[in-house]
């Protein structure tokens, strides 16, 4: 259950709550917690939004069509789109890519990314969120204060993605004498 729809009795504490930020370059398997969704403008798509998780942060992606500029025509970036469907293991390198693939991103499915910050202005007084203004004063009198929350800076493919070492590096000489691969210091 989500914080927001936790509730507690007249005389209860409830317990704090913890919004989960991680560093600019945090590695992590990106968790889909709601099946990908389409945004719309009557009939038409204006952009696919995969809801998730990165180790307890909550981490949403929102890829919307743009217009080409040599064209005009409007589209999804195929490089983005590429990137997302490789992640998950919906596309190799070197297939098409087919953005009513993305639909295929269901909960539990999990792919490998790469974080970065991004600050937003939240009004002390009302609340309001603004991605565009980052300080200031509301429209309700009240004050900004900056606020950081993840978005994917990279998808990363499941198969090349970085992976944990499987023994721990020597802490100690004798460690590093014993061990079977040499190992170069500095």
């Amino acid at each position: 259950m989500a914080d927001k729809e936790k509730v507690v009795d007249w005389d209860e504490k409830a317990e704090p709550s913890e919004f989960v930020v991680h560093p600019e370059g945090y590695r992590g398997m990106f968790v889909v917690t709601k099946d990908a969704e389409l945004v719309k403008d009557g009939s038409s798509v204006k952009a696919v939004k995969i809801f998730g998780e990165v180790d307890g942060a909550n981490v949403n992606e929102y890829l919307p069509r743009y217009e080409d500029k040599t064209t005009g025509k409007m589209g999804f970036n195929i490089w983005k789109i590429g990137g997302v469907l490789t992640a998950f293991g919906l596309r190799k390198h070197g297939d098409p890519v087919v953005p009513k693939d993305l639909l295929k991103i269901k909960v539990g499915k999990k792919a490998p990314c790469v974080l970065s910050l991004d600050a937003y202005g939240k009004c002390k007084d009302c609340g309001r969120s603004d991605s565009n203004r980052t300080s200031g004063i509301c429209s309700c009198g009240g004050h900004i204060e900056t606020r950081e929350s993840n978005k994917i800076e990279e998808w990363e493919d499941k198969t090349t993605a970085a992976k944990p070492a499987t023994q721990s590096a020597p802490t100690t000489a004798k460690e590093a004498a014993d061990s079977k691969e040499p190992i170069e210091f500095g």
